[in-house]
């Protein structure tokens, strides 16, 4: 009986079962002001997310989440598979393909991140809204580039050199970002 309840607990879903690099995305990103620190714990609306047994019942929590914040969207299963399994990046790339510039920038600006994180780190400790600004900065991209494919009525028009941070990434390097 003892083996086959730890087998079982092994195979249950949650927080707890997810890989540490896993983890410590979620908590290093679900950081509040002023982020000096990680979260403790994921927010309770994902850690009860993460905990259902299946797929079907997350997906039906997150449509009842959506139904109570007034948002109409009916997300597919891969969506909801990838939100899971905790696969953020596949997720925007679901949306807009593998190769796509949103996907593209955001593993650029992770590239950036790890290769400079004593950077990163020093800046943050002298400006704890330094993680805030460069999100917000990048942020403003992807929504702004968003926009443009939007509004654009041919993808020629579309502005793709806001997603062209190279010059961001070398102030940042230089210790002279400002936001």
């Amino acid at each position: 009986m003892d083996k086959m309840s730890k087998s079982k607990e092994k195979k249950e879903p949650g927080f707890k079962q997810l890989e540490s690099y896993r983890k410590q995305l979620i908590l290093n990103a679900s950081a509040v002001p002023p982020f000096s620190t990680a979260a403790t714990a994921p927010t309770e609306f994902y850690k009860t997310f993460l905990g259902k047994k299946s797929q079907l019942k997350a997906k039906d929590m997150l449509l009842h989440r959506f139904h109570s914040d007034k948002v109409a969207f009916n997300p597919n299963p891969t969506f909801i598979t990838n939100l899971w399994n905790c696969e953020f990046q596949a997720v925007v790339a679901l949306c807009f393909g593998p190769r796509l510039h949103s996907a593209t920038f955001l593993q650029e600006w992770f590239d950036h991140i790890y290769d400079s994180c004593m950077i990163y780190t020093s800046s943050q400790a002298s400006d704890p809204y330094f993680f805030a600004k460069v999100m917000f900065a990048i942020d403003n991209a992807l929504q702004n580039h968003w926009r443009s494919c939007s509004s654009a009525s041919n993808r020629a028009s579309v502005n793709d050199s806001v997603l062209h941070m190279s010059a961001v990434q070398e102030s940042i390097l230089s210790l002279n970002f400002t936001q």
